[in-house]
Formats: C-alpha cells, structure tokens, sequence
C-alpha cells in the first residue's frame, strides 16, 4: 500500500498524533522495515524537486504581486494557516493480502485526518474599534446636546411670544395711523374753510374800518359846529348825540 502525505512540519499536538498513527499504519502494512520501495523513494523526491521549484517560482510571484497588492500578503497568509490545518492524504489503496488488522488502521488513519478545523480569521482592518468609555462619552454627549436642544425649543416659545406681542403692537399702530390719516383729512377740510373764510372776514374789517373813519369824522364835524353855535348863543346849547346810523346815506 501506497501512502502519499502532502504535509509540511506539524506544528500542534492533533497533527503529531496524526502522525503517530500513520506510522503505526505504515509498521502494520510493511511487515519488514527494513526494506525500502525504490518506487516510494523515488516518488518523494522527485515530490520535494517539484515542490522547491514551485516554492521558487511562487516566492517570486509573490514578491511582484506583494509590490502590485499591497494588502494581498494577509489574505495569503491566511490561507496557508487554513492549508496547513488540514493536511490532505491523496491515492490511499489497501493491499488485497492484507487482514482485518490493516483495514481498520487505515480507515482509523482516514477518519482522524477527516478531522475538520476552522481556518484563520483574519478581520478586515476597517472594522471601528469602539470602546465601552467611547460609548459611554457618545450618550453623555447626547445628553448635553438634548439638553441644549430643549433650551433652545424654550427660547424660540419665547421669541414667539413675543412676535405676537410685536404684531399685535404694529396691528395697533396701523389703526393710530388710520386715526391720523383722517384727522388729516379732517384738517384739511379746516384748511379749506379757513380759506374760504378769511377773506370774508378781511372784507368786513376793511368795511368796519371805513365806517369807524367815517363816524370820527362826523363826530368831530358835529362837535365843532356846536362849540361854533354855543360860542354865539352862549349857555343853554343843548348839544346832539350821534350814532353810525346817522351817517348820510351817500357816505
């Protein structure tokens, strides 16, 4: 029988044990150690010639990917790790001589290599790292600003209430304003009457005058009559009393 491993160093204790029980397969399918296949030797080395030249080639390719990805080396690593956690066991055939003995070591060596286990996990970096404190300091900072936000609602009551105040105010204004435009109005109806009027008064004054000047006259005629007619009569003049009526009528 046949047995090819494709397994590098183990490095935990499942793949040691691992590999202490395909030993033991090995003792129990080759009854005589000593002896050596020429075809199994062969066959690893030439396995260890391909895998350097695949080592070669693929370290080189590696080099000018890494430089082209920068982040493609992490994602690479991780997949070895994933590799090496579950070695794989190609071409297992029994040998028809073989007993019980054999077959139940080698379907022990399958199911403990049957064994499955998780890969690497490798997060991304853009995960947000967020501490407990950085919450913490998150929800009292929206505390403050809900306390902030509640100031200003008060405020802007306030600054409303006092827009009403401010309309009501120049509603009232409006109506004064209103009050004065027909006042003005009003006045002007004065104005006009007043212009009407004064002229009128102005003519009876010039006609009051004239007849004042008229009367000092006549009086002072009369007066200087009698005092002519009592110097010749002498005592017992009766002297006569004038009126603005007793104008002539051509004065």
């Amino acid at each position: 029988m046949l047995i090819k491993v494709k397994e590098e160093t183990p490095t935990l204790p499942e793949q040691e044990d691992r590999d202490t029980n395909l030993v033991d397969a090995s003792k129990d399918l080759n009854p005589n150690p000593g002896e050596v296949d020429q075809d199994v030797i062969s066959g690893e080395e030439q396995d260890v010639k391909i895998s350097w030249k695949k080592k070669g080639r693929n370290s080189v390719e590696e080099e000018e990917d890494a430089k082209k990805n920068p982040g493609q080396e992490d994602r690479e690593i991780s997949e070895e790790r994933s590799s090496h956690e579950t070695p794989v066991v190609d071409d297992v055939q029994p040998n028809e001589g073989v007993g019980d003995k054999d077959e139940r070591s080698s379907s022990q060596t399958l199911s403990n290599y049957g064994d499955t286990q998780l890969p690497y996990f490798n997060p991304p970096l853009n995960i947000l790292d967020i501490s407990l404190n950085d919450l913490e300091e998150l929800v009292d900072a929206m505390g403050e600003w809900t306390q902030h936000i509640g100031a200003l609602d008060v405020r802007v009551d306030a600054l409303e209430e006092r827009f009403e105040e401010a309309r009501n105010k120049m509603e009232a204004l409006e109506d004064r304003c209103e009050e004065v435009g027909n006042s003005m109005k009003a006045i002007d109806k004065t104005e006009a009457y007043v212009e009407k009027v004064v002229p009128a008064l102005e003519g009876q004054d010039k006609e009051l005058g004239n007849k004042t000047e008229a009367y000092v006259e006549k009086v002072g005629e009369d007066s200087h009559e009698d005092e002519k007619k009592g110097e010749k009569k002498g005592k017992g003049v009766k002297r006569t009393d004038h009126t603005l009526d007793d104008n002539p009528k051509g004065q």
